[in-house]
């Protein structure tokens, strides 16, 4: 009886269809003319030359804490603040 059931149900399993679509990432040629042509530019875009390859550099050395715009500086706290944080909140 189980086994019969167990039939039933893998016959009754719709397959699957995927629900989002990715375009294929093989090149025809018929797929290749058929996309819009990129704009050209006269040399390829080149890094500074005082710039690092991606990797090379130390971690954490990208920008200098006083190259950051405003927006981005710590916001300084008040000594009573810094007490309340020492203490480990509300006592």
């Amino acid at each position: 009886m189980a086994a019969s059931a167990g039939r039933a149900l893998l016959m009754n399993v719709k397959p699957h269809v995927p629900l989002i679509k990715f375009p294929s990432r093989v090149l025809s040629p018929a797929g290749a003319a058929a996309t819009p042509p990129l704009a050209h530019a006269s040399s390829p875009a080149r890094p500074p030359a005082d710039s690092k390859p991606i990797g090379q550099g130390t971690r954490g050395s990208g920008i200098d804490y006083n190259d950051l715009p405003p927006k981005y500086h710590r916001k300084i706290i008040s000594q009573e603040e810094m007490e309340y944080i020492e203490k480990g909140g509300q006592v």
